[in-house]
């Protein structure tokens, strides 16, 4: 449509103007400035010629092979961080039986090619045929052969065609590596296979698939044509590819960087460029050939080239990323003019680094905070010429006007450490190296000169406290005396966070590291070990979070689970089983007390034991276990997750397998986490609470299943990355608070997360599961193995109280929907609830403190209105 609309605008002004031919010119030029706007709602485009030469797939471009062919080079890297260093040169054609591709890839140590690795040195090319059907993806490697990864009608219509075969070769050289493709029609639908069609597609060039740096030094990398957020191609990220019946002189982009572009095309195209202010250019060719050099600085770019009638060749957007060298070393000026102590007061979601020069400096912060809710901020100390040593930070009780006060007892302080993070694929807020996040008991502090640390500061408000404005304070003095005095005020709400946790979750602790590294090496009890788990436990419940405990009891040595957890193994003479929780019992007693949500219950089966237990000795377990927790009443807090991510090829023994489940539990909930594009899937049976990974989540069988009384989650782990939401050490703490946000707007049920505290046994503070810095951990550990939490637990924590906010602005207007006096109030409030600022698309999202306390104030002001009589 938007192409239609310019192409109107476009003759338009041919006719009106076509004997004043200066004057059209300008006009005609004009219009194509402002039909900007239309032209991008059209979004990324490419067209490719049809062939006039069919080329050899054999990985040698030879010379013209290829020179009828669009080209089309400047990959960009994943979430927006730039182009990448090691390029990519596409060449594309087509005719009525295939489309041809041909790469030349830059590599600047081609003796690092591997093999081995899935998805890495390879070429991922993807494609979606015309009303939305399937997605078809392929990949071709540097080292030869291919996969069809996928067929994925997640996004449509669910159409199975035959994706015929791919023919590809490639050719390592001294600099690069070429590759040359024959992707056939089947691939594309063949009845659809037509000019008169457009097609979605992308291509995306995997450097170091698994996310670390080569034994080099060169860093991974994940490139595509379209711009790509999160890890993932999905088809919001597609260009469109058009079809051109005829042999044309094709677009040809040779050249596309932070310096400037080279283009080719025909000799009456036109090229256009805009600029991140809005400014559009138009570039003057010679011959067919435009280049332009692009301002210094210069941060995003569109590129749009059209023939003379305003059809769009090529339309893509392209943006850099300037390093910004002189603003760190003015703040580093300024902290060596710093004499003593310097002291900051900031939010909890800015990271503090000890790698970053600082120089600010404040004395006072304003919080808000209901009944029975946690607030935060932090402390940043730092020293200029001066070493500064005995530091000390004590907070006072807070008091209000009527002289109502709530003890200094309800306070936590911490000293901030810091955990390591490695190289990895996805956008992170400071490279490499240390990132604010272990708590550690808050401890004289001493500095060298241009030193800066953090302390955590937090509080928990009573349950039982008055509403009203307090004011509080924190010293910090140094040598023992007092350098500043901030000034803490409080206000706090005329409600209540409730103690029973609304949303539900389950974060499963992954206790073999604790074990092994804590118990097993210093020969420690086994009822030791329980205990120190049940503290783990605890810490998450404290924080809103429901633990998975022994989840994973399968890793741990059977003489100890046998002693301290559940054991599910016991067979009798008369072939039933007998169920001993052992300590088990308890310590979900106390994390539901706490405020839990649920529990786990049952055995987990790897993937390779699935068939190894005979049906009616897996009925007979279950049973025994269903048996226990109903006659003690705790069987309505359980569900059984005995099989995790079982994929499709396991859809016939898992559904058996939950079929008998259910005949000998029938009122235990059956839990199924999977991470594939059509979960919840149809294909599995006897499911009560789905769990699809986030990214990968098909909607229309979400909501049909919710429809049917299902539950559905979701969960991430090391996947999806930045900018979709996770709990990664590096990242945005944005994505960390958004989820229960998202959780809210896009109607899921709960949240699950694979680990907690799964620790580097060889560093617990280093830790890259999946090449993914801080996957499974959110606490860690004291030297004795007891839990100290991090800040991502506590900004995890404020998402919890965030969701129980949204519910109590939900319930408030519900219930004042029909006083007159509050329809403004109720107006408002619903307007709030849609979240329309707070998360545009679930990897667009509010990444500022200002932006969650301003719309917490707002709620909070509402629910006192809506509530009051």
């Amino acid at each position: 449509m938007a192409r239609e609309a310019l192409r109107n605008v476009i003759i338009s002004c041919k006719i009106k103007h076509k004997y004043k031919e200066n004057r059209m010119k300008k006009h005609f030029f004009l219009s194509l400035l402002c039909a900007s706007a239309a032209t991008l709602s059209a979004g990324n485009l490419l067209e490719i010629p049809a062939a006039a030469e069919t080329p050899v797939i054999d990985g040698v471009m030879a010379p013209a092979e290829w020179d009828d062919a669009a080209v089309f080079t400047g990959l960009q890297l994943t979430n927006d961080r730039g182009l990448a260093n090691e390029q990519t040169r596409f060449y594309m054609k087509w005719d009525k039986d295939f489309i041809y591709i041909a790469a030349v890839c830059s590599d600047s140590n081609v003796k690092g090619i591997s093999s081995k690795i899935p998805y890495d040195d390879c070429l991922e090319f993807f494609f979606m045929a015309p009303g939305e059907l399937d997605v078809v993806h392929w990949l071709v490697y540097a080292t030869g052969g291919n996969t069809l990864d996928f067929i994925d009608s997640e996004y449509g219509s669910g159409y199975r065609g035959n994706p015929g075969r791919i023919k590809n070769a490639a050719k390592i050289n001294r600099k690069d590596w070429t590759i040359e493709c024959r992707i056939p029609a089947e691939s594309f639908f063949k009845e659809f296979f037509d000019p008169k069609y457009s097609y979605k597609f992308n291509v995306h060039r995997s450097f170091s698939h698994n996310g670390t740096m080569r034994p080099d030094g060169r860093r991974a990398e994940f490139s595509s044509f379209s711009h790509v957020r999160g890890q993932l191609l999905k088809p919001h990220d597609f260009a469109e590819l058009r079809l051109n019946p005829q042999t044309v002189t094709p677009v040809r982009l040779e050249r596309l960087d932070q310096g400037g572009m080279s283009v080719t095309a025909a000799q009456n195209s036109m090229v256009l460029l805009t600029f991140e202010d809005g400014k559009s250019v138009k570039v003057p060719g010679h011959d067919g050939k435009f280049s332009y050099k692009f301002p210094e600085n210069c941060s995003e770019v569109t590129l749009r080239v059209l023939r003379d009638n305003g059809e769009v060749l090529l339309s893509n957007r392209y943006r850099f990323f300037p390093v910004d060298t002189e603003t760190p070393k003015k703040i580093a000026a300024e902290q060596k003019k710093i004499q003593g102590l310097g002291v900051d007061v900031v939010n909890s979601m800015e990271r503090i680094f000890h790698t970053r020069p600082y120089a600010k400096q404040g004395g006072s912060i304003e919080l808000a905070a209901a009944r029975n809710e946690r607030e935060n901020f932090q402390l940043v100390l730092f020293t200029g010429k001066d070493a500064v040593k005995d530091i000390t930070v004590r907070a006072s009780e807070f008091r209000n006007a009527e002289g109502k006060v709530l003890p200094a007892s309800i306070w936590e302080l911490y000293r901030e450490g810091y955990a390591i993070a490695d190289p990895v694929g996805y956008p992170v807020v400071n490279g490499t190296g240390d990132y604010p996040d272990p708590l550690y008991p808050l401890a004289p502090i001493s500095l060298e000169p241009m030193s800066v640390r953090a302390v955590w500061a937090g509080f928990r408000v009573p349950m039982d406290a008055a509403p009203g404005d307090y004011a509080g304070t924190v010293t910090i003095s140094a040598n023992g005396k007092t350098v500043k005095t901030v000034k803490v005020a409080l206000k706090v709400w005329d409600f209540a966070i409730p103690k029973k946790q609304s949303l539900r979750t389950a974060f499963c602790l992954w206790e073999r590291e604790i074990y092994n590294l804590y118990f097993s090496r210093q020969g420690r009890s086994a009822e030791d070990f329980q205990k120190t788990v049940h503290r783990y436990g605890m810490m998450l419940v404290e924080h809103r979070l429901t633990p998975l405990v022994f989840k994973t009891d399968r890793l741990l040595p059977k003489e100890v689970i046998r002693k301290i957890g559940p054991v599910y193994d016991d067979k009798l003479p008369d072939g039933s089983y007998r169920y001993h929780p052992n300590a088990y019992d308890d310590m979900v007693r106390d994390y539901l007390a706490a405020g839990a949500s649920s529990f786990y219950v049952g055995p987990e089966i790897q993937h390779t034991d699935y068939a190894k237990l005979d049906e009616k000795d897996w009925k007979a377990q279950w049973k025994a276990i269903y048996d226990h927790y109903k006659a003690n009443g705790m069987l309505k807090y359980a569900y059984a997750y005995p099989f995790d991510e079982p994929g499709n090829k396991n859809r016939a023994i898992v559904s058996r397998r939950m079929e008998l489940l259910k005949e000998a539990a029938p009122e235990l909930k059956l839990l199924l986490t999977g991470a594939c594009s059509l979960f919840p899937s149809t294909r599995f049976s006897s499911v009560d609470i789905w769990v699809p990974q986030e990214h990968w989540v098909h909607y229309r069988n979400k909501r049909e299943a919710q429809e049917a009384g299902k539950e559905v989650w979701w969960y991430p782990c090391s996947g999806p990355w930045y900018p979709y939401p996770n709990y990664h050490l590096d990242i945005e703490p944005g994505a960390w608070r958004i989820l229960a946000w998202a959780t809210y707007k896009y109607k899921f049920d709960g949240i699950l997360y694979w680990a907690a505290a799964f620790f580097n046994n060889k560093n617990p503070f280093r830790n890259n599961s999946y090449s993914c810095n801080g996957d499974g951990v959110l606490m860690y550990a004291l030297p004795d193995g007891s839990p100290m939490p991090s800040i991502r637990l506590k900004v995890i924590a404020d998402s919890m109280e965030d969701y129980e906010y949204l519910l109590l602005l939900r319930d408030a207007a519900e219930k004042a929907a029909e006083n007159p006096a509050k329809q403004s109030a109720v107006r408002k409030a619903r307007e709030m609830l849609q979240l329309k600022e707070m998360i545009r698309y679930i990897d667009d999202y509010a990444l500022k403190a200002e932006e969650y306390n301003k719309f917490r104030m707002e709620a909070g002001k509402l629910i006192e209105e809506l509530n009051h009589r």
